[in-house]
């Protein structure tokens, strides 16, 4: 999809929608792994407490959080281009530093690190799917804004 003929804030309405949709499709992953006893029911409270955060944040601003990720994966060397190329050794390998302020995002990294291993291709896909789309709409988004 070409993001470039969208507003900002319908580029950050389609970052929120996208969001969302990975949200609830790690929910489902993840209280499916608690189910089977593979992963920690620590996980889903982690992501509910996730998702009710962002879902506020999202109600105070439509731009809030893609600017809140666009802060992040534009400063840091290599994070966007490896989660575009798929490098999954890369993410589950990817730890935070301790100069690094944006705690939601190290959530949403930690949460999907803490499936990732579990999923079969197909879904390993999905996720970057939307990991994708959501650096994509970001760096347009921040393109239009601070041009």
């Amino acid at each position: 999809m070409e993001f470039s003929e969208f507003s900002e804030i319908e580029l950050a309405g389609i970052f929120n929608d996208n969001l969302v949709d990975l949200l609830d499709q790690l929910n489902a992953i993840v209280i499916s792994l608690t189910e089977q006893n593979i992963i920690d029911k620590r996980s889903k409270a982690n992501l509910d407490f996730y998702k009710n955060l962002i879902n506020r944040a999202m109600g105070l601003s439509k731009e809030i959080v893609i600017e809140g990720f666009g802060s992040y994966i534009l400063k840091e060397p290599g994070f966007m281009e490896k989660i575009l190329e798929r490098d999954e050794t890369y993410f589950i390998s990817y730890n935070f530093t301790e100069n690094e302020t944006d705690k939601n995002l190290e959530e949403l990294v930690n949460i999907i690190k803490s499936v990732i291993t579990f999923l079969n291709d197909s879904n390993k896909s999905i996720i970057f799917d939307y990991l994708n789309i959501l650096c994509q709409t970001t760096v347009t988004y921040a393109h239009k804004k601070y041009k």
